[in-house]
């Protein structure tokens, strides 16, 4: 037993000796990986109609508008919505502003006028490879002074992450 322990020691001896020989010492090093950023949104629904009666009054039936929205930054993200004035070629543009346009926010389930500045939809937070899916429902508020015709507005839908 006595000489094992002798042999162990010197062995360890000859590694430390050869070591300091040949140069052999630790240098650590670190690892830095850097992450692009992204965030971005998919619409999934290309277009919604409402048909409407003549001298209807009050709010349709909502229609819903699928998105998807991706990031990868902590502060997760805002989708918002933006509308242009409706434009038509057979009706009274006059008749039928933008406002008769409604949204639901996600968040709070508030119904939001449209607007040509952007409003919050959604507000969420940072998401997995495959997103997070959600529906913005849309309707209209008519007052049944809308004359008869086919409008048709542009809805912008964006998203962006919260500073």
């Amino acid at each position: 037993m006595r000489k094992q322990r002798i042999l162990a020691g010197m062995a360890i001896a000859v590694l430390i000796c050869l070591a300091a020989v040949l140069g052999l010492s630790a240098n650590p090093f670190q690892v830095t990986v850097t992450v692009a950023a992204s965030t971005r949104v998919e619409v999934n629904t290309d277009s919604i109609s409402f048909n409407v009666g003549a001298h209807q009054v009050g709010t349709t039936p909502s229609a819903n508008v699928s998105v998807t929205a991706y990031t990868n930054k902590k502060e997760g993200y805002i989708v918002s919505v933006a509308g242009a004035a409706f434009t038509t070629t057979d009706g009274d543009a006059n008749t039928f502003p933008l406002s008769r346009l409604e949204f639901q926010n996600i968040d709070n389930s508030n119904w939001v006028t449209m607007s040509t500045s952007a409003q919050t939809a959604r507000q969420g937070g940072k998401t997995g490879p495959s997103g997070e899916s959600f529906n913005i429902p849309f309707r209209l508020n008519l007052t049944g002074n809308e004359a008869a015709g086919t409008y048709t507005t542009t809805v912008t839908v964006t998203i962006a992450n919260p500073s």
